[in-house]
């Protein structure tokens, strides 16, 4: 997603620790890696970024299974260069699971979170997508902030009232969607992105 998201602390309430850096101006500039029940979360400088963070965030889809695009709920989604990332996403094969972070605490069943929605859904139809596409994404309302500040006071009642738990619930499930060919296929993309210039570089020094 775009910068100030919330992409860094959702992350950090998944860990349920804060070690992803967190402010109010881009602080992700670097891809990192964390260990996530059993998985890769790599936390990314998102999108309409500075072009070297942005190429950043390109390319750690080759390492990428499933993409969380997270999208601030108090946005008003005219920056069509969020739904043109995600049809990247999807044309890149990947699963593209949708994140609205509800920083204002609006709650998730109500009428200007159902207005929200259906902006998601208008926008992805504009950038290429069918209504049945588009309605057929995962989209899940966090909030983040309440989801972290639970996990670290222990708090249960916030973390629940965060929907935190309806979000791991899903993405887990469209990450065990994923199939062995897919992964074997990123790999080796990744592989030979990584070595094929050190071997070329081997048989010029050979040669």
């Amino acid at each position: 997603g775009v910068y100030n998201a919330g992409k860094s602390t959702l992350l950090n309430a998944l860990l349920g620790r804060e070690e992803a850096s967190v402010a109010d101006k881009p602080e992700t500039y670097k891809l990192t890696a964390y260990s996530w029940n059993g998985y890769e979360l790599l936390d990314t400088p998102g999108i309409d970024a500075p072009i070297e963070h942005e190429i950043i965030s390109r390319e750690a889809l080759t390492r990428c299974q499933v993409v969380l695009f997270v999208i601030s709920a108090a946005r008003t989604f005219e920056n069509q260069a969020i739904f043109e990332a995600m049809r990247d996403v999807v044309q890149q094969g990947k699963r593209l699971f949708i994140v609205l972070n509800d920083k204002e605490a609006r709650g998730v069943d109500n009428a200007d979170m159902a207005a929200t929605r259906q902006a998601v859904q208008r926008n992805l139809m504009a950038v290429g997508f069918s209504a049945e596409e588009a309605a057929a994404f995962r989209l899940c309302v966090v909030n983040a902030k309440f989801a972290l500040l639970g996990r670290l006071h222990k708090n249960d009642k916030m973390v629940e009232a965060s929907h935190i738990l309806e979000l791991e619930r899903l993405a887990g499930e469209e990450i065990r969607r994923v199939n062995g060919f897919a992964i074997a296929a990123d790999l080796c993309a990744y592989l030979k992105t990584t070595f094929t210039p050190f071997a070329e570089e081997l048989a010029a020094l050979n040669d």
